[in-house]
């Protein structure tokens, strides 16, 4: 065989084993689809279970897994979007629901703070996890490091345009409850914003907390 012949061979190799290995994610795909197209009539959680490690479906099979987690209690939530995220580490938005499944179940301080840090760290800037993230700050205020403060106050400037009146509502309540040093440090912070903190400092009953310029 000469040299020519042995690399058209072995380049006819690669080829169909290109096209083998096209045909087995095709396949999958397709049984992964069925299984979608039949949920909610079979056992879900073991079927969505069963493709958590298959390519090219492990990421979406672990999202819905997770996504039916969110439907219990806090607790039952870790493991799926711990899961999720071994694979989707850039999950900005599932970072922060592991870390407030962590809170409310009850885990060590460390481990929300760590999961938080990741959210501002994969996602800094998408509104919808900005929300959200500024929201849940506020609850856990009391443990949080000055790092994950200064993202409050970030998120805060840049996106509260955003925020529903419930979620405006909700805070400036929490908001009263702290103590008043906390406010004050708040209230100097969102003025060096510049414009982005004037309407945070006003709808959150701020005004009165800031230091005088």
């Amino acid at each position: 065989m000469t040299r020519r012949s042995r690399l058209r061979t072995f380049t006819s190799f690669i080829i169909i084993g290109a096209c083998g290995y096209a045909i087995s994610g095709a396949v999958t795909l397709l049984r992964y689809s069925l299984t979608t197209a039949f949920e909610g009539k079979s056992e879900d959680a073991k079927a969505f279970s069963s493709y958590a490690d298959v390519f090219p479906v492990a990421y979406l099979a672990r999202q819905r897994l997770a996504q039916a987690a969110s439907r219990g209690q806090p607790a039952q939530m870790i493991d799926p979007f711990t899961s999720l995220l071994s694979i989707a580490p850039a999950d900005g938005a599932a970072w922060l629901t592991l870390a407030e499944a962590e809170a409310f179940a009850g885990r060590p301080a460390d481990r929300v703070v760590r999961a938080l840090a990741m959210s501002s760290l994969t996602a800094p800037s998408e509104s919808r996890v900005m929300t959200a993230r500024a929201v849940f700050t506020l609850q856990i205020w009391n443990y949080v490091p000055p790092e994950a403060k200064a993202v409050f106050i970030s998120d805060l400037a840049w996106d509260f345009d955003n925020m529903s009146k419930d979620q405006v509502a909700y805070m400036r309540a929490a908001l009263a409850k702290i103590p008043e040093d906390a406010r004050k440090r708040i209230a100097t912070d969102l003025q060096a914003a510049g414009k982005r903190g004037e309407r945070p400092l006003r709808e959150l009953n701020l005004q009165t907390s800031a230091a005088p310029p």
